[in-house]
């Protein structure tokens, strides 16, 4: 009995040694290993990828080598993929077989559509295929007398369209002149408030000092006529060439400004002009029924808005010959000798009533107002000058 009992608690106590070193088992250092292993490969593997994906994109960078790159890129794309089928297989060396012939697949298809480079291209031909070809460019390479022939055509045909375009344009001027023309012949001449003020201006200043009653004529007449030459007469009036002094000039205090001595400024004087006399007392307005102008044979112009009548001892209407000497007034615009721009006045005095006369159309034309000197018979006394209105041509 006591033999029995010895064996069981023998028996018992190795089973419960068994028991206790099982759980040891898992953690075996072999584990561990393993672990730390398959880590490494992954991260082998996400390097390929991303190595091959860096490839992919810049393989254009290397020319020659860009289908070789691209062939290396698309390896290690599936490079990742084939790990992962090893891993599903067990080691199965299959998987990594028909990996390498993937890749010989790829490599072969990206061989056969691979284009080669100008210079392979080139390389690949044999002297004889080179000098036999020909190039597009070559074949339609015109021979250079053909090509001067060419562009001699092109160089007429372009010079014809510039001469028709040169010439329509002419003929558009030419028209809108016609246009303007006819439209400043069916309106009525009238003087504007700008034109009134400088005419004032430009002859009230202190050293245009020869004044002398100007008359103002008109003819056969009508409304527009008769309007136009009260508004004349009324600005020759406040500018001092009527009978009474004008009021606006100031007094000369220069003395040294004598005959034949020429007055420049770019300064009109600093007054106010008074506003249109409206009450009707004006100087006389000689009234000549029979007396008209008529147009110069050929002239396609219309009629001057006044004409100028010098005073003539031969019984003549006309401006005289006055050279060298000069009007009494004069306004100058920008010239080779007025480099500055900019207008100036010169002032010279005169007794002689031709020159003042001259000096007073002067200042009409500047101011925009057409003038002329007629011809015929006069009817002033000696010494007098005046300016006709005539009717308006249509």
């Amino acid at each position: 009995m006591p033999q029995e009992s010895g064996d069981k608690n023998s028996s018992n106590k190795k089973s419960c040694e068994k028991r206790a070193k099982k759980p040891n088992q898992n953690f075996r250092p072999g584990n561990r290993d393993s672990r730390k292993k398959a880590e490494v490969i992954i991260v082998i593997f996400g390097l390929i990828e991303i190595l091959s994906l860096v490839l992919w994109q810049s393989a254009d960078v290397f020319h020659k080598f860009s289908d070789i790159i691209h062939w290396l890129s698309l390896c290690g794309f599936i490079a990742g993929a084939a790990y992962l089928l090893d891993k599903v297989f067990n080691h199965n060396k299959w998987v990594w077989i028909l990996y390498m012939a993937a890749c010989a697949l790829l490599g072969l298809a990206v061989y056969e559509n691979s284009e080669p480079s100008p210079l392979n291209r080139t390389e690949s031909k044999s002297v004889e295929e080179v000098e036999n070809s020909t190039t597009p460019l070559q074949a339609n390479k015109p021979e250079p007398q053909a090509a001067l022939q060419t562009l001699a055509e092109k160089l007429e045909t372009t010079s014809d369209q510039l001469r028709q375009a040169t010439q329509g344009m002419a003929n558009l001027e030419a028209a809108n002149e016609a246009l303007m023309n006819a439209q400043s012949a069916t309106q009525a001449r009238r003087i504007t408030p700008q034109q009134r003020e400088n005419f004032i201006k430009i002859l009230s200043d202190a050293h245009n000092v020869s004044k002398i009653p100007i008359k103002v004529i008109v003819g056969r007449t009508d409304g527009e006529t008769e309007n136009f030459a009260l508004q004349f007469r009324e600005m020759l009036d406040e500018a001092g060439y009527g009978t009474v002094p004008s009021g606006l000039q100031a007094p000369l205090n220069d003395p040294s400004f004598k005959g034949n001595i020429l007055y420049v400024t770019d300064a009109l004087p600093n007054i106010k002009i008074p506003m249109y006399n409206e009450s009707g007392k004006y100087e006389e307005i000689i009234r000549i029924p029979n007396l008209y102008a008529t147009p110069t044979s050929g002239s396609s112009q219309k009629g001057p808005d006044v004409i100028a009548i010098f005073s003539s001892t031969n019984g003549t209407m006309g401006i005289p010959s006055m050279f060298p000497d000069r009007p009494t007034i004069m306004p100058m615009h920008a010239t080779t000798n007025n480099p500055g721009g900019g207008v100036v006045y010169a002032y010279s005095p005169a007794q002689n009533p031709d020159k003042i006369l001259l000096g007073v159309m002067e200042v009409l034309i500047d101011d925009g107002i057409s003038t002329s000197a007629g011809g015929g018979k006069t009817f002033l006394k000696p010494g007098e000058i005046a300016f006709f209105i005539p009717q308006k041509l249509y």
